[in-house]
């Protein structure tokens, strides 16, 4: 009578190398999904930061006087804060505003227009922040109207 050698299953080393395969796919896709969640959580943060700059800087427009705007740009932030607490960045994150004075008039001696900038920065030790660069930073310039009597 012959025998049947033929056995229904796998060798070791097949085992081996399925293991090896599900495993390299498994860290495949943890590293993708930690890559795509930090991505998320950046775009999140980055459209926050649109807000809260956007938000900060028509308060300050619309709010100061020109009587009140700087004459010599001196460096130093016009206004500045902590992000709000339900954001993505909490209180960790930081908002300021300069209003950088343009020309001056030679007639009176008075900036021509002043150019505010608003920027939002991440937390120092936070996963939204890439390199220097802020999460946000808006401009608008305001030109000088002393002639009006509302701004006096």
């Amino acid at each position: 009578m012959k025998r049947n050698k033929s056995r229904t299953g796998m060798t070791l080393v097949e085992v081996l190398i399925a293991m090896a395969l599900v495993s390299v796919a498994a860290v495949i896709v943890y590293t993708e999904m930690l890559l795509s969640y930090r991505i998320l959580m950046r775009t999140r943060a980055r459209m926050e930061a649109q807000s809260v700059a956007f938000d900060r800087l028509w308060t300050y427009y619309n709010n100061t006087k020109i009587s009140d705007l700087p004459f010599i740009y001196a460096g130093v932030p016009e206004t500045n804060g902590l992000t709000p607490a339900e954001s993505v960045m909490s209180t960790n994150g930081v908002w300021e505003i300069f209003a950088i004075p343009s020309a001056i008039d030679p007639r009176n001696r008075q900036p021509t227009n002043w150019v505010m900038v608003a920027t939002v920065w991440p937390p120092t030790n936070s996963s939204v922040r890439l390199g220097t660069n802020p999460l946000a930073r808006f401009t608008i310039t305001r030109y000088n109207t002393m002639d009006r009597k509302e701004d006096l």
